[in-house]
């Protein structure tokens, strides 16, 4: 399992499993439901549209056996891991340690930071937290979303 994400409206929890993939390193990553659209991302160090590439990607449903693609977003990071919605904004963990807010309508990144440790899972809760995840030591780490200019 690589990510989870909550689809509130129906009251079930969905987990992103990364597949055997040609190296073992890229491929699904995480995992974000906003409205009735899920995103999931790719893993990669490759650049979008190399072969294998690191972007993010939305399905129609994550009940079908064989989902329809609805949308590929560039945001032109690479290693992307986790994503969460938080205010309309998309943030992705990539490169290990960084925390990038995505507009999707703009289709470009706001702002990137540096995390004080490196993070592959990110989740928000409704007092204005944030939660990273590391599978590094298998820690959670809780912080106010202010404290990354988060709004």
């Amino acid at each position: 399992m690589e990510d989870v994400a909550c689809d509130d409206a129906n009251g079930v929890i969905v987990v992103a499993i990364e597949g055997k993939d040609k190296d073992d390193k890229n491929g699904i990553e995480g995992i974000s439901i906003k409205d009735t659209t899920v995103f999931i991302s790719n893993q990669s160090r490759n650049a979008y549209p190399q072969q294998d590439a690191s972007f993010i990607f939305t399905i129609d449903s994550y009940t079908a056996k064989n989902p329809t693609l609805q949308a590929i977003y560039d945001p032109k990071l690479k290693d992307i891991a986790g994503l969460a919605f938080y205010h309309d904004k998309l943030y992705i963990l990539n490169d290990k340690n960084k925390l990038s807010e995505y507009d999707m309508n703009e289709k470009k990144v706001l702002k990137t930071k540096t995390l004080p440790m490196p993070a592959e899972g990110i989740a928000f809760d409704a007092s204005g937290n944030v939660y990273f995840a590391s599978d590094e030591n298998g820690k959670v780490y809780k912080y106010k979303a202010s404290d990354f200019d988060i709004e």
